[in-house]
């Protein structure tokens, strides 16, 4: 595998599709998010290309329920690179953005069920960040969005995180160029 920006890359790249029974709903989920992100942003500017995005970010989420697991697990090669532990929070963050986009009920049910589900059966991963491989903080940040009636429900973890980030003592340690480091990894950065 190759570790490097796409356009200094000198040997072929390789293609693995996910073919059912492949799983991979994490990757899957994902890319529906994004695609449905996507549309939000052109909804409004350019309709007909945010339908085409929405009709593809429907598929993809589709897809990914269709087919729950780890895509790290069906395509070993990644594990060194983006191995990843769960593929409920990527439903859910799928879900949460269709859900945005759409106003679609059962769309914001399946997001609020997914969300739900990542705490009841994995306590909301390792909550201390959010990237590719725990973004429950995000769709928290949706659902209080698209559910103002359980606001607290989905802000009061955000909060705790960002208690902890920003509370003395706490074993996250920052570094002066660029802000709150966790586990060596600088997730955010905070300008100055």
């Amino acid at each position: 595998m190759y570790w490097g920006k796409p356009e200094e890359m000198q040997q072929a790249s390789k293609v693995v599709p996910l073919i059912a029974p492949m799983k991979g709903a994490d990757l899957l989920g994902q890319g529906a998010a994004a695609l449905a992100a996507v549309s939000v942003v052109f909804a409004s500017r350019d309709p007909g290309y945010s339908e085409q995005l929405l009709l593809a970010a429907d598929g993809l989420y589709l897809q990914a329920t269709e087919s729950e697991g780890l895509y790290s697990d069906s395509i070993p090669e990644v594990q060194g690179y983006y191995a990843s532990y769960s593929y409920i929070d990527d439903l859910a963050w799928a879900a949460a953005w269709l859900a945005l986009r759409t106003g679609d009920a059962q769309m914001l049910d399946d997001a609020k069920y997914y969300y739900d589900k990542h705490w009841s059966d994995e306590g909301g991963g390792e909550g201390r960040r959010f990237d590719y491989n725990n973004l429950v903080q995000g769709v928290g940040y949706l659902l209080a969005k698209l559910d103002p009636a359980n606001k607290d429900k989905y802000t009061q973890p955000i909060r705790n995180v960002m208690n902890l980030w920003l509370t003395a003592g706490s074993d996250i340690t920052f570094s002066p160029q660029v802000g709150p480091c966790d586990v060596g990894c600088c997730n955010v950065q905070v300008l100055k």
